[in-house]
């Protein structure tokens, strides 16, 4: 569904990226694991096109520059780490900026925000300014406003996650990760999410690939790549791994 070929992005001498190949399936979540610096939100902003990377991103067997813009936003959705909202909209007010390419009656607009706000956990606070919600707050509301965007999608959509977690208390966590996973087993959404909690890749996601300094160096099921030898080689930490009476691995 998303494929990506010899991607290449270079800033002054540093090289950022060097992607031989890496494809994302619809039906599964993905997670771009790595070390810090690795290259994960350099990558996310490349497909979706905030940077101008070199090589070939397809959508669909089709690159990425010759979508028409409505048909992308409809298509291709990005949770960035954080907002820089300063205005005083309501968070229901952000979260109908999802509907700008969308065609929908007011009547059905409104239905479609009320329905995502529920399923991230924001309907409760939608009259509330959007600067005075906590960070995990702003959080969700933003995931509301991209599952919005994505609501009319023609086929598979891509939904671009850059650490969907990181402002949210544990439960949150969960809700959110596993909302993903149904979002991708359930509605066939290609779903690819940086994730640093290698116990929630392996306990949610489909598919990983392992980035270091810009590299796929490793790429399948998270049980295969998440070795205990690979986790010590780029994150500099023993780990044990165990098997949990439901069958899941961990690791600790």
């Amino acid at each position: 569904m998303l494929t990506l070929n010899n991607i290449s992005y270079r800033v002054g001498q540093r090289q950022l990226l060097e992607i031989d190949s890496l494809t994302i399936n619809g039906g599964e979540l993905s997670a771009l694991l790595g070390p810090n610096g690795a290259g994960k939100s350099t990558l996310l902003k490349a497909i979706s096109g905030d940077i101008t990377a070199g090589g070939i991103i397809e959508l669909h067997g089709k690159p990425m520059a010759q979508w028409p813009s409505l048909e992308r936003a409809k298509h291709v959705g990005v949770l960035p780490q954080q907002s820089q909202l300063t205005f005083p909209f309501s968070a229901l007010e952000v979260v109908a900026l999802g509907l700008t390419p969308l065609t929908l009656s007011k009547q059905q607009g409104q239905q479609a925000i009320e329905q995502v706000m529920t399923e991230t956990d924001c309907l409760r606070f939608a009259k509330r300014s959007f600067p005075s919600l906590s960070g995990g707050e702003r959080q969700r509301v933003q995931l509301a406003r991209v599952l919005l965007q994505l609501s009319q999608a023609h086929t598979t959509p891509l939904l671009l996650l850059d650490e969907p977690t990181s402002a949210q208390d544990l439960g949150q966590q969960h809700q959110i990760l596993a909302l993903a996973q149904s979002l991708a087993h359930q509605r066939g959404f290609a779903v690819l999410a940086v994730l640093h909690d290698l116990n929630q890749v392996l306990q949610y996601c489909d598919h990983c690939a392992l980035l270091e300094s810009g590299k796929v160096v490793s790429q399948g099921s998270p049980e295969v790549v998440l070795a205990t030898d690979t986790i010590a080689q780029y994150w500099q930490h023993q780990v044990e791994r165990v098997e949990l009476a439901n069958g899941r691995v961990a690791v600790f």
